[in-house]
């Protein structure tokens, strides 16, 4: 059993003796996209990596203090609201090796592979692409 399975199961117990027990379920996908980016494999991991706000549009605040992503094995994809350090883990980092592979893990119900996919493409597409293609990125990316 991984770690989500441990804190599911953790608060499963705690809330049974305040309300109604709801069956979890864990499962998996895996979505792929292919899509070609400006910029070596290892300066698009970069910019995948690290601070994504300047292309990552999605927040559960209007204006989050920091978002990023730690690539390393047991890193998080964090969304920091505020001075406090309130915020999110949108996911796990399972899997990083700079330039080939960032892999992640997360909680998300049943049926929502379809919706993750277009997700995704959105980012990639819609974000991440036009953002290395702009001089906003050349400029931050700095002369090599």
């Amino acid at each position: 059993m991984n770690k989500t399975g441990l804190v599911v199961i953790a608060l499963c117990t705690q809330l049974a003796a305040v309300g109604d027990i709801k069956e979890t379920k864990l499962s998996g996908f895996t979505i792929e996209q292919e899509i070609v980016l400006p910029g070596s494999p290892a300066e698009v991991y970069d910019a995948v990596t690290g601070d994504i706000s300047p292309w990552w549009n999605h927040h559960f605040t209007a204006t989050p203090k920091k978002l990023y992503i730690e690539p390393r094995p047991g890193g998080g994809f964090y969304e920091i609201f505020n001075d406090a350090g309130e915020g999110a883990l949108h996911a796990t980092v399972i899997y990083a090796e700079r330039g080939k592979r960032l892999r992640y893990t997360g909680q998300l119900p049943d049926g929502v592979e379809k919706i993750v996919d277009s997700v995704w493409h959105h980012f990639l597409v819609e974000q991440l692409k036009p953002y290395l293609e702009s001089p906003e990125y050349k400029k931050r990316k700095g002369p090599r």
